[in-house]
C-alpha cells in the first residue's frame, strides 16, 4: 500500500477549498497569496513529522486504539468521541458547499436534496469497502490533476505578470498571518492517524511518501493561485469568489465550449475523495466504541447523520459561521491533540517498567491538557472586508423586496495617495436576508455593515410589518 498511501494523502487535502482559496488568500495576503501557500506547505510538514513520529510509536494501532494506553481508558474515549465529531463536522461541511457549488454552477433547479445523496450514496459505497480499495481508486482518479493543470496553464497565455509585482509588496508579516486560511484548505494529512497500521511499508518509506504529498498538494495549490493572480486584476479579484471557475469559464475552444464544466467534473471527484476519508475516520471511531467487527455500519451511520445536519444548516451564514468554527477546531485535531498524545508518550517511554502511582498519572494528563488552554484572539481588519455605508429596503412587487446596498472600496489609503470609491448593489429577493446572501455570492471579501452610517426605508416598507 506504499503508493496508496501517498495517493490517500493527496487526495484528501485537495478538497472543496480549492475555488475560493486564491479568493480567501487575496483578501488576507493580497496577490503574494501564492507564496503564502508555500509557506503553509513548511508549516504543514512541520506538522507532518509530529503525526509520523507519533504513528511510528505504535506502528500497529490507530489513534483511536493507543489512545488508551496513552492517557487512559476515559480520557481516549473523550478523545476519540471528539475525532469522530470533527470528522463529521467535516463531511456537513464537505456536503453543504459542494451542494451550493453545483447549484449555482451546473445544476440549478435540482433539489437540495437531490445533490446531497448524489455525493452521499457515491461517497459511502466507496466508504463501506477495504482501505486498499480506497487507496487503489484514488490513485485511479489522480491522474484528473494532470488536465486540470493543464487547463489552468492555458490560461497563462493571457496572463499579465505586473498583477502580481512587485513580488512581498504586502510583507512578511502580512503573508505569515494569512497561512492560516492555507492549512484549513489544505487539510487532510491528519488522516494518517487513522491508517498507518495499514501501510506495508513504514518508517522512512511512509515518511517520504507524506512528504511527498504534502510537497504536491503545496504546488499544485500553490500554481492555481498564481495563475489567476497573474490572469486577473487586483481589482477584479476584490469582486470575484470563485477565481479558478470564472478564469476557465473565458476559455472555449472548437470542439469544448464550457472548459469550466470539465474542471468542475474533476473537482466533483476531488470533493468526493476528501468526503470518503472523513467518513472512514468517523466510521473507524465509531466501530471502536462500540466494539464492532465491520465497519459498514457505523459507516452508514456517519453517513446518514452527516446528510441530515447538511440539510438543516444549509443558508450561506450558517454554513460561514461553521466553517470558522471548523476552521478553529481543526488546529486541535491536526496539531494540538496530536502533539499532547506525541510528548505524553515520550514521557512514558522514560518511565517504561517503573509503576506510575495514580496521582503522577492524573498531573501529567493535566499538565499536558494546559497546552490547548492558551487564550485565543481575534481580529477583522478593514482591508480584509467590504465595508456598506449605506442600505435601502422596498418592495420590488408583492413577493420581493429590493434592496440597494452602498458598498465602499477602500484599496489604497488617502493617505498613501489612493481613492476611494463607492459601489452601488441593488439585489431583489423574498426577504432582506436573502438579498445580503446574494450579495455575498457578488462579493469576494468579507462584508460587514458596522460602519453602515444611512438605512432607507421606502413608502411601503416603513409602514408594512413583515
Amino acid at each position: 500500500m506504499r503508493r496508496s498511501f501517498f495517493f490517500i494523502i493527496f487526495q484528501t487535502q485537495v478538497g472543496v477549498g480549492v475555488l475560493s482559496l486564491p479568493s480567501s488568500l487575496y483578501a488576507g495576503a493580497g496577490t503574494d497569496g501564492w507564496i503564502t501557500l508555500l509557506v503553509t506547505g513548511v508549516a504543514i510538514q512541520l506538522i507532518i513529522f509530529i503525526l509520523y513520529f507519533l504513528s511510528n510509536r505504535f506502528p500497529s494501532l490507530t489513534l483511536f486504539e493507543y489512545g488508551t494506553k496513552i492517557i487512559g481508558k476515559y480520557a481516549a474515549f473523550i478523545v476519540s468521541l471528539l475525532y469522530i465529531l470533527f470528522a463529521i463536522s467535516t463531511a456537513v461541511i464537505v456536503l453543504e458547499l459542494f451542494e451550493t457549488t453545483i447549484k449555482t454552477w451546473i445544476l440549478f433547479r435540482t433539489p437540495m436534496l437531490v445533490i446531497l445523496l448524489l455525493l452521499t450514496v457515491s461517497g459511502t459505497y466507496l466508504a463501506v469497502g477495504r482501505i486498499k480499495v480506497m487507496g487503489r481508486f484514488y490513485q485511479f482518479v489522480s491522474i484528473l490533476i494532470v488536465p486540470l493543470v493543464i487547463m489552468s496553464a492555458y490560461t497563462l497565455k493571457d496572463a499579465d505578470i505586473r498583477y502580481i509585482m512587485p513580488i512581498g509588496q504586502n510583507g512578511i508579516g502580512t503573508i505569515l498571518k494569512a497561512t492560516q486560511q492555507g492549512i484549513v484548505s489544505m487539510l487532510g494529512f491528519e488522516i494518517v492517524l487513522f491508517i498507518y497500521p495499514f501501510v506495508q511499508t513504514k518508517g522512512k518509506t511512509a515518511l517520504k511518501s507524506l512528504t511527498l504529498a504534502n510537497v504536491a498538494v503545496t504546488l499544485l495549490y500553490s500554481f492555481l493561485t498564481f495563475t489567476t493572480y497573474v490572469f486577473f486584476s487586483p481589482a477584479q479579484l476584490e469582486m470575484i469568489p470563485e477565481p479558478l471557475v470564472y478564469m476557465l469559464k473565458g476559455v472555449s475552444f472548437v470542439i469544448v465550449d464550457r472548459v469550466d464544466l470539465i474542471f468542475l467534473s474533476i473537482w466533483i471527484v476531488s470533493v468526493m475523495t476528501s468526503y470518503v476519508s472523513y467518513l472512514y475516520i468517523a466510521g473507524r471511531g465509531i466501530q471502536h466504541l462500540t466494539k464492532r467487527k465491520k465497519t459498514t455500519g457505523p459507516i452508514l451511520v456517519a453517513a446518514f447523520t452527516a446528510l441530515i445536519l447538511a440539510m438543516f444548516s444549509h443558508d450561506r451564514y450558517t454554513v460561514e459561521m461553521l466553517s470558522g468554527y471548523h476552521a478553529k477546531a481543526s488546529y486541535f485535531f491536526a496539531l494540538g491533540f496530536p502533539l499532547v498524545l506525541f510528548l505524553m508518550s515520550l514521557l512514558f517511554k522514560k518511565k517504561r517498567g517503573v509503576a506510575m502511582n495514580k496521582k503522577l498519572y492524573q498531573c501529567l494528563i493535566l499538565l499536558s491538557m494546559l497546552i490547548l488552554l492558551t487564550s485565543c484572539w481575534d481580529q477583522e481588519l478593514l482591508k480584509e472586508s467590504k465595508l456598506i455605508y449605506g442600505a435601502g429596503f422596498d418592495y420590488e412587487n408583492e413577493d420581493e423586496i429590493r434592496t440597494t446596498f452602498v458598498v465602499r472600496n477602500l484599496g489604497v489609503p488617502v493617505s498613501q495617495g489612493g481613492v476611494y470609491s463607492n459601489r452601488i448593489i441593488s439585489i431583489a429577493g423574498p426577504s432582506p436576508r436573502a438579498t445580503r446572501i446574494e450579495m455575498d455570492r457578488i462579493i469576494s471579501k468579507q462584508v460587514t455593515a458596522s460602519k453602515n452610517q444611512l438605512l432607507l426605508l421606502g413608502g411601503r416598507s416603513s409602514k408594512t410589518q413583515r
